[in-house]
């Protein structure tokens, strides 16, 4: 049986002979695998040559990034801590003002209270990272976490400081503060006297002040009149007389009036004309009865004037 065979001829340009070269297919088979395995060596090589050249460059890079990360995680740090400082002095700011507005101050440790951070365990993922910029990235997120819950401490408290401000200014305009009267002497105060009527010692509940018949007398704070009394019999002790709630325990009386303005359920601001002086029920001359009352018990009406 006649087997196939590979016959190649080569010959150089010059005079040399034609030579040639006879394979049968177990030769170029021996002939290809040799050649298929240099080339396979070559590519690996190449390859090998390729990847490392790649790998030194991919971490030549990391290196770069890491080095950079660390300038922005420091600078970062150094932002977070300004920010830290400048929340202090709000803090301590925002003590003052709860002091001004009569609420208790938080210390530090209430300030903080319950605040946490995140833990190092975050960043496991992040093998490739440089520890020291793990563990300065974790105390910055410890920070933050911390001014963002301060923060959040600071804008209730603030809210809490403008409601209790706003219930002072209201305290403050319907508290007892003024005289009734633009005019007028003080002929009579608070305490014992002997009374001009019985002659006898009793206790004076409230402030008289002399003022001409139909003199304006004004509300002293704002509040709902409570009673506006203008019927009276001639032995009646007040006679005319009104009684304003200012509410938070405060009340004043006006009496012995000549008019009255108002009427019950009417709300009535501070230097509100409610009344004119008068004589009404028993009074020795015209003359203004004021008084002051503090959860049901009277007060001496001068420590509320302090126009």
């Amino acid at each position: 049986m006649q087997t196939s065979q590979l016959k190649m001829m080569y010959f150089s340009l010059g005079k040399s002979s034609v030579k040639q070269l006879i394979l049968d297919w177990k030769k170029m088979f021996a002939l290809l695998s040799a050649c298929t395995m240099v080339v396979l060596f070559i590519l690996i090589l190449i390859l090998r040559l390729f990847t490392d050249f790649y790998n030194n460059w991919k971490i030549d890079h990391l290196k770069n990034e890491n080095t950079h990360l660390e300038q922005k995680i420091t600078a970062l740090s150094k932002k977070v801590k300004d920010i830290d400082h400048s929340l202090i002095a709000l803090e301590n700011k925002d003590n003052d003002l709860r002091v001004f507005v009569d609420l208790p101050v938080m210390s530090s440790d209430m300030r903080t209270l319950g605040v946490g951070g995140r833990n190092q365990e975050t960043y496991t993922d992040y093998s490739f990272i440089n520890q020291n910029v793990l563990k300065e990235a974790t105390q910055i997120e410890q920070m933050i976490d911390n001014v963002s819950q301060r923060i959040d401490l600071l804008s209730n408290s603030r809210n809490e400081i403008v409601k209790k401000y706003d219930e002072n200014i209201t305290q403050l305009k319907q508290t007892p503060s003024v005289r009734p009267l633009k005019t007028g002497r003080i002929s009579d105060r608070f305490g014992y006297r002997i009374d001009p009527f019985t002659g006898t010692k009793q206790h004076h509940n409230g402030l008289d002040i002399s003022a001409p018949r139909g003199t304006d007398v004004m509300a002293t704070a704002n509040g709902v009149v409570l009673e506006a009394v203008s019927k009276y019999t001639p032995n009646q002790l007040r006679g005319k007389y009104i009684i304003i709630d200012h509410g938070y325990g405060f009340m004043t009386k006006y009496a012995h009036l000549s008019k009255i303005f108002v009427k019950p359920g009417q709300y009535i601001t501070r230097y509100t004309i409610i009344g004119k002086v008068g004589d009404t029920g028993r009074a020795t001359g015209p003359h203004l009865h004021y008084e002051v009352i503090k959860d049901q018990v009277c007060e001496n009406p001068q420590y509320y004037i302090l126009d």
